[in-house]
């Protein structure tokens, strides 16, 4: 049951990114790719949540998005300072897998460059 949840929180970080891609204008690839990564980025990297006497590993934006919806942005902070080395490895990582996921998984011809060397 635990898995399913985290599965579907992970699920519902991936959200945002998904739609800059979708919305941004297809002119602007650069600031499109840029963006995507950056939400995927804050919104996926693996952090943990204080549970009791437990921490449970969750997704970034899931304790950005529950300290903003309880209006109590500290969470978020409290959370990068309790395990500081944890997430100075954890954020250039999950930028590196979300450059690569939306970079050559998803391919985009736009960042192609044209026969006159502009690109698309």
């Amino acid at each position: 049951m635990l898995a399913l949840m985290l599965l579907a929180i992970f699920a519902l970080s991936t959200v945002p990114s998904l739609l800059i891609i979708r919305f941004v204008p297809r002119s602007k690839a650069r600031l499109r790719y840029g963006l995507a990564v950056a939400l995927f980025t804050l919104s996926v990297t693996p952090s943990f949540l204080a549970s009791g006497i437990l921490a449970v590993p969750v997704p970034f934006g899931a304790v950005l998005l529950s300290s903003i919806a309880a209006l109590h942005p500290v969470e978020a902070f409290w959370t990068l300072r309790t395990w500081p080395i944890w997430h100075i490895i954890s954020f250039p990582l999950t930028a590196l897998v979300g450059a690569f996921v939306f970079m050559r998984a998803r391919p985009n011809y736009s960042l192609k460059r044209t026969a006159a060397g502009r690109l698309r």
